[in-house]
């Protein structure tokens, strides 16, 4: 396997409550400790606010509340995107390793598509007794109307 493709099979596994989900490490520019979030009145009931990383505003998405689970309850990370025109973080609970996964050792979601109603699900993935399951953000970011 070359450089590149190991690259592109590495996955950043991080828990939103009690799931264990994960996405490609090639969308991510950085994880960093969740800073002070300053709140936007009148926005949508997932959107955190913006916080200040670097100097740079970036308005940050509550994958919990996104996905209708229970509040944080510990110290959140944030996951930082760069999109096409803006940065934008993901919120979730913990960061938990960086997985090498195979295209072969993806399960399609089939088994779940008629109990989902988003197409950001890109997968499942199965480590030992764990049940992971793999995003894809920009799929789920423009579900979320956060990006177009």
């Amino acid at each position: 396997m070359e450089a590149g493709q190991l690259d592109e099979n590495k996955y950043i596994v991080f828990h939103v409550g009690e799931q264990l989900m994960a996405l490609s490490m090639m969308t991510v520019r950085e994880v960093i400790e969740c800073p002070e979030i300053k709140p936007v009145p009148n926005s949508k009931e997932y959107f955190s606010g913006v916080c200040n990383v670097r100097g740079q505003v970036v308005a940050v998405l509550d994958l919990r509340n996104r996905l209708n689970l229970q509040p944080y309850s510990s110290q959140p990370i944030l996951l930082i995107f760069e999109l096409s025109n803006y940065v934008i973080a993901a919120k979730v609970d913990k960061l938990v390793r960086v997985d090498v996964i195979k295209p072969q050792d993806i399960d399609e979601a089939y088994a779940v598509q008629d109990f989902i109603d988003q197409n950001y699900v890109e997968g499942i993935y199965r480590l030992n007794n764990e049940v992971v399951t793999i995003i894809d953000i920009k799929k789920f970011l423009v579900s979320s109307k956060v990006a177009a």
